[in-house]
């Protein structure tokens, strides 16, 4: 969220605005509690204690380097040479490296891992355990190899050329593509025109060991890099470390310095029009690219002041354009301002602002509509009621401890490009001090200087879905869209206002009629007057929202085969309602206004409500809660454009490949159950809003078949007179209990195998095995979940690293009772390099097997610390007791219970045991999408696999056993 993002970029110092007349241009005063400093051969430092990482620490190293500084046939060198720090360094041969991090309890890909952008490059190693000083020295010497001492062996090289050609598919989607192919028009006349993180896979696949060895020690040295050091650590004694691990190294002879690449002006207004068919959403975007700024301005409180304005009439738009696009005559769907990058480019800032038309025929009126909206703010300014909203919402922002993470991103952006860095106490009593009045002003006059409809700076990029028989807006329309937005003549902006009451008169209080206690848990139990139940769990979390769950028996499944329509577009049609006397516009606004979220939804067997919201509005919470379940408010018109909507997505779908292999999976699995299959053109013609209101009245008459579940930092006096008041007053009515068949998975064993054809050729394969006989017990949960993650490591290990054959290749153990009844399931998804299909599958089906026979030792204590350290992670907040509680009352299981014993306590041959039972009475549902250039020799390939057809937009209709 915006308020989220201000704090952070204000943290940063990103300040490269013009500076505003009123305010002093005081230099900003660094954060002292930042030890900065540079060695004598330019290396840079940053240390901080953290005290929210208690006994753990981050470990990262900046390199000033990326795409960017790659010659014509260096292109991909850069990110190649990011994997290549995983693949063997001075004092780290091999995977020793990241066994070694995982041996702490780090997760390979998460906690270990690095980034490559067009202009920065940076790895981490996050979530250290720091108790023992060896630790610390082993990542500071991990860092020092990166920087220095990477090994860059031939055959590693020539190992690592397939997955990146791999990850390059995967990444490789129709808005990439779009970009990519009109980079030289978006930078005209810059390097950043002919760059892209990936690079050439020409050149990736040709270049030499000794091209990459080059690149390495041109640009990777002390004066091109940053150590930056954040958690529970004394930070004198890791200068002093640093110092020693670093203060030796030496930069190259004739070091080329790094020089930043232009994004030139532009005098007339660049306009880029393309089309892909593959493309999920059809957008216009237009940029104000802005100009550099003085280093007396990104220095000064001035500036900091300037960028405080900018997120505020962004923020302010923001609420402005998604009230517009809730009204049934708006061109757009969607529609937001932002500043920063433009595009991907650092050295140029830009505002942007996105919109996503109705349909490809609204794409100009959508532009000038957005365009008049923002120009009607930059003339007439904003309320001071949104000024005000604004504050509040900044000043809680501003008034929260900043994270780990923000405190690496800030001194990151501080090594690269300058500019202040202050601490987040200075940045909040600075902008607490202005105002609600004075943040008005400063945010129209900020408005005014950035955004000009002149055509100087000005980029107009509209990517649509290739659509038959549309016609795009042509460059002309698109330019007199803009030009002619201010005619537009908009009025009075009149925000969705709404007096503050839900509820115009309150319901008669119902009782609390039995109240029982939980030693175990700690939760109270209210039985209610009309029937329901109320679980109330107090946790000592002040700063973290309550959390609602409410649930009600009788979902989907109540409902005959008329109604399938209705069930379809159930959630999304509840989700444009309005309630009790506020329209749907109004209740957004009155949602965002209190930073509160509620939604009503309903799967197979149950129907729900849930929320959040800060402590101080726990009131309106159960207000809302209690006109979901007794006054939803009709929206035709919001209900009409949501149809709409829907079309033009499964529309979309039709020609996306990961839409089309996730709506297989999904078909696959539950047997083309109609409740399960993917929405349809048809389904959506045939809904009914009426009835799908019906429906939700008829879930929520009986009030004995919901239990409601709070949890936070409550007083529970107070919530006793609420939930008589909110949740006791809700009337109840005997309903009729009629159940259908619910989906259930495949038995036995099912395959569904199919041809795509794709831009780029890449198949994919998903495996579940499934077993509903195990017992569903907190051991049998974490050995199911363990199962997953030892999978994970063996085929990482066998189909990534030892066959060259995916650039990933996930699995996953889950246990659940969502049907109150126990699935145990273990899930492989693997993007497979075309032509190695059988060899992939074949290595799935033989690591699963093996299993049953053997586990690793030294992968399963790895995995087991894994656990351990995400389980100690995971039990601070109220989400955590909210889940614990819920399984309790639900099923009658304490997940919680001697979790940590009993992982402690699983060996190899436990694990093996259970993989043993679990493969005893498994099904078993194969999903394989295949490009279709494979041709003739498929069925060769694919032998092992049940039958191959022609897939090409809705996933298959008949299945083999």
């Amino acid at each position: 969220m915006w308020h989220a993002r201000i704090l952070t970029i204000i943290y940063m110092g990103i300040c490269e605005i013009t500076a505003s007349a009123q305010i002093p241009k005081d230099v900003i005063p660094q954060d002292s509690t930042i030890r900065t400093g540079c060695l004598e051969n330019g290396l840079t430092y940053y240390v901080k204690h953290h005290g929210g990482m208690k006994q753990h620490a981050n470990f990262y190293i900046v390199q000033k380097v990326g795409a960017i500084q790659e010659n014509d046939n260096q292109q991909g060198l850069a990110h190649f040479l990011e994997h290549m720090c995983f693949k063997g360094t001075e004092h780290f041969r091999g995977n020793s490296l990241i066994s070694y991090c995982e041996s702490l309890g780090m997760q390979f890909g998460t906690d270990l891992n690095a980034t490559t952008r067009v202009d920065e490059t940076f790895y981490q190693l996050c979530n250290v355990p720091v108790r023992r000083q060896s630790t610390i020295d082993s990542c500071l010497l991990i860092l020092r190899d990166w920087g220095n001492a990477l090994l860059l062996q031939p055959q590693a090289i020539d190992e690592e050329r397939s997955v990146i050609q791999e990850e390059w598919k995967l990444r490789t989607r129709a808005s990439n593509l779009l970009i990519e192919r009109n980079l030289s028009s978006l930078f005209p006349n810059s390097k950043y025109g002919r760059r892209t993180t990936l690079g050439s896979m020409d050149i990736v696949r040709s270049f030499s060991p000794k091209a990459l060895m080059d690149y390495y020690h041109t640009w990777y040295h002390p004066s091109n890099q940053a150590v930056i050091i954040v958690g529970d650590i004394d930070p004198d004694e890791m200068v002093a470390a640093i110092r020693q691990q670093f203060g030796a190294l030496r930069n190259p002879v004739g070091v080329r310095p790094v020089v930043a690449e232009p994004v030139p002006d532009n005098d007339q207004p660049i306009i880029i029009i393309d089309h892909d068919k593959e493309l999920k959403l059809g957008y216009v975007k237009l940029f104000i690219k802005r100009g550099a700024v003085a280093d007396s301005v990104r220095y000064s409180v001035s500036g900091l002041v300037d960028d405080y304005a900018t997120q505020a009439f962004c923020a302010m738009l923001n609420d402005r354009l998604a009230q517009c696009a809730r009204q049934g005559d708006c061109p757009f769907v969607k529609a937001t301002m932002k500043e920063g990058n433009y595009v991907y480019a650092s050295v140029r800032k830009a505002l942007e602002l996105s919109v996503v038309p109705k349909d490809i025929r609204s794409t100009a009126e959508a532009l000038r509509r957005a365009v008049a909206e923002v120009l009607r703010a930059s003339k007439d300014g904003f309320s001071l009621e949104e000024a005000a909203m604004f504050k509040h919402s900044a000043d809680e922002a501003l008034g929260q401890s900043v994270t780990a993470v923000e405190v690496f991103e800030a001194c990151k952006d501080h090594f690269l490009h300058g500019g202040a860095l202050p601490s987040s106490v200075f940045v909040g009593q600075t902008l607490r001090r202005f105002s609600s009045t004075q943040l008005q002003a400063m945010a129209q006059e900020r408005l005014r200087q950035l955004f000009s409809c002149s055509g100087k700076n000005m980029v107009i990029v509209n990517f649509n879905r290739e659509e038959a028989g549309q016609q795009e807006a042509t460059a002309q329309e698109l330019l007199a869209a803009v030009a002619s937005a201010e005619e537009l003549r908009l009025g009075s902006y009149k925000p969705a206002t709404h007096d503050g009451q839900l509820l115009i008169n309150l319901p008669a209080a119902g009782n609390i009629i039995k109240e029982s206690r939980n030693e175990t848990l700690g939760y109270t139990e209210w039985q209610l007057s009309n029937g329901a139940r109320v679980i109330l769990k107090k946790t000592d979390m002040l700063n973290q929202p309550v959390i609602l769950r409410a649930e009600g028996k009788g979902g989907s499944a109540r409902f005959g085969r008329d109604d399938l329509p209705q069930v379809k577009l159930f959630n999304n049609a509840i989700g444009i309602s309005g309630l009790g006397n506020l329209s749907a516009v109004q209740l957004a606004q009155y949602l965002a206004d209190r930073q509160l979220q509620i939604s009503m939804g309903m799967d197979n067997r149950y129907t729900g409500i849930s929320g959040k919201a800060p402590i101080l509005q726990l009131e309106p919470l159960l207000q809302l809660t209690h006109l979901y379940l007794t006054a939803i408010k009709p929206d035709l018109p919001s209900f009409n454009m949501l149809k709409q909507q829907l079309k033009a997505m499964v529309e979309s779908n039709h020609n996306n490949v990961e839409a089309v292999m996730a709506d297989s999976i999904n078909a696959t699995l539950y047997g083309h159950h109609p409740w399960m299959e993917a929405i349809s053109e048809t389904d959506i013609d045939k809904a009914d809003y009426n009835r799908i209101l019906q429906m939700a009245h008829f879930c929520t008459a009986d009030m004995r078949d919901w239990t409601f579940y709070l949890t936070g930092n409550l007083d529970e006096d107070v919530v006793y007179q609420l939930v008589c008041r909110y949740l006791a007053s809700v009337p109840t009515e005997k309903v009729g209990r009629r159940t259908g068949r619910s989906a259930v998975l495949a038995q036995g064993k099912v395959k569904n195998i199919f041809i795509r054809p794709m831009k780029v050729p890449n198949s994919r394969a998903y495996v579940m095995w499934h077993n509903e006989r195990i017992v569903y017990s907190p051991e049998n949960v974490i050995k199911m979940d363990m199962a997953g993650q030892l999978l994970s490591e063996a085929l990482l290990g066998k189909v990534r690293l030892k066959m060259q054959a995916a650039y990933t290749c996930n699995a996953k153990g889950e246990a659940s009772l969502g049907m109150d009844e126990p699935i145990f399931t273990l899930t492989v998804m693997c993007p497979m390099t075309p032509g190695r299909e059988t060899e992939v599958m074949k290595a799935i089906n033989e690591t699963v097997d093996d299993m049953t026979r053997q586990i690793d030792e030294s992968i399963l204590n790895k995995v087991k610390a894994q656990m351990q350290k995400r389980f100690a992670a995971g039990t601070q907040g109220n989400g955590y007791w909210d889940d614990v509680v819920y399984k309790y009352v639900h099923y009658g299981v304490d997940s919680r219970a001697d979790y940590s014993l009993i992982i402690s306590a699983l060996t190899p041959k436990y694990m093996q045991q259970f993989m043993k039972e679990f493969m005893k009475h498994v099904g078993k549902v194969t999903v394989v999408m295949l490009p279709e250039d494979l041709g003739k020799d498929l069925f060769h390939r694919m032998k092992d696999l049940a039958f191959v057809r022609k897939n090409i937009k809705t996933p298959m209709k008949r299945m083999a056993n």
